[in-house]
């Protein structure tokens, strides 16, 4: 049986021009496509100011956004459960 299928994949690109005009605003760190600079938990420079999705560094795609997201709300989980135990 012969399995093989033709098929289309449509990606949107959204995003191609990050708007980081807030995070400007409260000096956050960009590189020098004004996108937001981020560490391994999504931390920008700033204690407590996360950013996720097209406007920072990398991938401008749905899942990455995603999985962003899911590292930054794990990092400030974390950060409260800390704090809560202080």
């Amino acid at each position: 049986m012969d399995c093989a299928r033709k098929g289309r994949a449509l990606f949107r690109v959204g995003g191609v021009r990050p708007h980081s005009q807030l995070a400007e605003r409260l000096a956050v760190a960009l590189d020098r496509d004004r996108r937001i600079k981020v560490g391994s938990h999504q931390e920008t420079n700033i204690q407590g100011i996360y950013a996720v999705g097209d406007v920072v560094t990398g991938l401008n795609q749905l899942g990455v956004s995603m999985a962003q997201g899911e590292i930054a709300a794990v990092a400030i989980h974390n950060r409260l459960r800390e704090r809560k135990n202080d």
